[in-house]
């Protein structure tokens, strides 16, 4: 998932678009680390 999201930043910051099926799915895979992210944060805070 890490190379996933290393990989859209990258294309990001490069000019390069990206096909649209590589952007929906890197952008499912960012919804679900963001959505982890969230949860560890919460389990973080309020236990």
């Amino acid at each position: 998932m890490f190379k996933q999201l290393y990989l859209l930043v990258r294309n990001t910051f490069s000019n390069e678009p990206l096909d649209e099926t590589i952007s929906i799915e890197f952008s499912i895979y960012d919804a679900i680390s963001i959505g982890v992210i969230l949860v560890i944060i919460w389990w973080a805070v309020f236990l």
